[in-house]
């Protein structure tokens, strides 16, 4: 067999009633083989399989062993068609696995309408099935202002083959429900025709998140330009903060640790009655600092 999957062909005769040990017979097996050929099924990709014949009564000859060559000639393209098809759907069944449970929504797009969604991109599109969404405009959830931009965009796509960069889209689901996705598409074909494979990936709740981060970063910097203290890092575990209410009190403090104990040293200007390295516990954010009480620094 091993020779055979070599490429060679091979016609074994013996004596039925003095068999070899060489031979391994198959089939009827409580009959004795008198003779066996095997011959290699060639493809241009190599051996992808072995014909092999055995007769229980008569002696195969070379013609018959030719004849066999011929019918394994004959088999060889329909079996390399057969095993291409099963890699094909073997592969197919990988990528339809690995489309099906995909976190991100998947859309088919051909002739603008949607031909296939996975279900991230139902779930992410408000529908109860597939069905809800099959042959609908992929316009139907796109804000009317980005309707054009986003056709010219698949347009791209289609004509010249190549995929686009990500770009954010506001989508309307089917229950009127708004969400913001990144858009990305890539060429594809559909019963061989140009289509274009849509990847969604909702960021709604990172937007939301980084709407409410500048929010508050917002109402910090309002806070901050709002009251008479400004503040601004000096040194590791050190602030230094100054008033800004007027140049009376132009003055800043300095809050550290002095001997494990918190400290606050006021620095004042010269303008201020403060003599420098005055102390205080706290100061309240009016021009009435002059009534705070002080110590002086140890």
């Amino acid at each position: 067999m091993r020779r055979c999957l070599n490429g060679e062909t091979l016609l074994i005769q013996q004596d039925p009633d003095h068999p070899t040990s060489e031979l391994s017979p198959f089939g009827d097996t409580s009959h004795r083989c008198r003779s066996l050929m095997y011959a290699p099924v060639r493809t241009p990709s190599g051996v992808i399989g072995v014909i092999s014949v055995q007769s229980y009564s008569k002696s195969f000859t070379e013609s018959d062993l030719h004849l066999l060559e011929r019918v394994a000639e004959t088999m060889a393209p329909a079996l390399e068609r057969a095993r291409a098809e099963q890699l094909v759907r073997a592969s197919e069944e990988r990528y339809r696995t690995l489309v099906e449970t995909a976190p991100m929504g998947i859309l088919l797009i051909s002739d603008f309408a949607i031909r296939y969604a996975n279900p991230a991109a139902i779930r992410m599109l408000g529908a109860n099935s597939e069905a809800d969404l099959l042959e609908l405009p992929i316009d139907r959830f796109l804000h009317s202002s980005m309707r054009e931009v986003f056709r010219e965009r698949l347009s791209d796509v289609l004509t010249q083959g190549r995929g686009t960069p990500a770009v954010e889209l506001d989508l309307m689901r089917l229950d009127g429900q708004r969400i913001v996705v990144e858009s990305q598409e890539s060429p594809t074909d559909y019963q061989g025709r140009p289509a274009a494979l849509i990847v969604l990936n909702d960021i709604t709740e990172r937007k939301r998140a980084l709407a409410k981060l500048q929010e508050s970063e917002q109402q910090l910097k309002l806070l901050f330009d709002q009251t008479p203290l400004g503040v601004h890092p000096l040194e590791p575990r050190l602030q230094s903060c100054g008033l800004e209410s007027g140049s009376n009190t132009d003055f800043r403090i300095q809050t550290g640790r002095s001997a494990g104990a918190p400290r606050t040293r006021v620095d004042c200007s010269p303008l201020s009655p403060f003599p420098r390295g005055t102390s205080v516990g706290s100061i309240a954010a009016s021009e009435r600092w002059r009534s705070l009480p002080k110590r002086k620094c140890d």
